[in-house]
């Protein structure tokens, strides 16, 4: 039975609060899933501090225009599922890998964690993937330790270091 306007409107309007305003969500298909294996998923990503939802590819693009999420776009086809949270990124990420490890039926598409796009297979190793910040950040740190120790030893002579 086809949805009515009004439902539509509803749905894109959960869509827009909940899933295109959570800074991590997953995406992922779940053709061939059976409805105890959905409970059970649900179950463990509502423990994991999230929610899961069955998405409404062309609602969802709707309302995901023009927000974070919008990146992946392209990933709203087929049979669409999505888990998203606005806390812990890492345990949704874990129970979703470790329930895909048991049921093939889920594949991870892609995702967004703190609203950066992340690849499928960072999501399935989510304590093994650095974030591009904390590299920039270590790179810049690197940097200017290697200009201080630099300056540092031009300023410094080191024949009245070795006589004192």
């Amino acid at each position: 039975m086809p949805l009515t306007k009004q439902q539509k409107e509803n749905l894109i309007a959960d869509y827009e609060q909940g899933l295109a305003q959570a800074p991590h969500v997953f995406l992922m298909a779940y053709e061939g899933i059976s409805v105890p294996q959905v409970t059970e998923l649900r179950n463990k990503v509502r423990e994991s501090g999230g929610r899961y939802i069955v998405v409404k590819n062309r609602l969802a693009l709707r309302a995901i225009e023009g927000q974070n999420l919008s990146a992946l776009a392209s990933q709203f086809e087929g049979a669409t599922a999505a888990a998203y949270a606005t806390e812990d990124a890492v345990s949704i990420a874990k129970a979703l890998t470790e329930f895909a490890k048991d049921v093939p039926a889920i594949v991870l598409k892609g995702g967004l964690v703190d609203g950066q796009e992340v690849a499928a297979e960072e999501i399935k190793e989510p304590g093994k993937t650095i974030p591009r910040s904390i590299l920039i950040t270590l790179g810049i740190s690197t940097a200017i330790y290697v200009f201080v120790v630099g300056v540092m030893m031009t300023a410094v002579n080191y024949e009245e270091l070795a006589t004192s």
